[in-house]
Formats: C-alpha cells, structure tokens, sequence
C-alpha cells in the first residue's frame, strides 16, 4: 500500500512540469494582404464550358479572406495555357 501511495506521489511530481508556463514574444509581423497571381487557365473538365469564371471565383475567395490581395489579370507577368507552360522563377 505505502508503495502505491510513493509511486503515485513520484507521478504527480511530473505534472507540475506539464504545467509550465509557455511565453512566445512576437516582434514583428507582417501587415497586410500577401499578394498571390490567380492564372485564368484554359478549361479541360469533362464539361464543354466550367460553370462560371473558375479563376475569378478563386480570386474573389482570396480577396476576402483578408489575408491575399490577388493580382489584377492586366498585370500578371505570363499567362500560361497549362501547366507546363508554368515557369516558377519567373513568379518569385
């Protein structure tokens, strides 16, 4: 019984340090809308036409989570057909 009762206490010691207070400092952030590129690609689902502008409909989602301002389509860098035509380096 007195073995019980010691095992337990010893078990109970580590809970305290379970406990520890854990203090994260923020020293700068970043304020603003992250800017993202929406590429209009060219339509290959089964159906003949997507139903509505797929792109525009990502863009505006974007836009109003607050945390993407996307690019307007006038000023996008490239405008790939698919995705092979995608060029990473040119994006960054």
């Amino acid at each position: 019984m007195i073995k019980k009762i010691i095992i337990g206490l010893f078990c109970l010691s580590f809970t305290s340090m379970a406990q520890a207070v854990l203090k994260i400092d923020i020293t700068e952030g970043f304020e603003g809308a992250l800017p993202i590129a929406v590429i209009p690609f060219q339509w290959s689902g089964g159906a003949k036409v997507a139903n509505g502008d797929v792109s525009a409909i990502i863009m505006s989602d974007l836009a109003r989570s607050g945390k993407f301002s996307p690019v307007a389509e006038k000023d996008l860098i490239a405008r790939p057909q698919k995705l092979a035509d995608v060029h990473y380096k040119t994006w960054r």
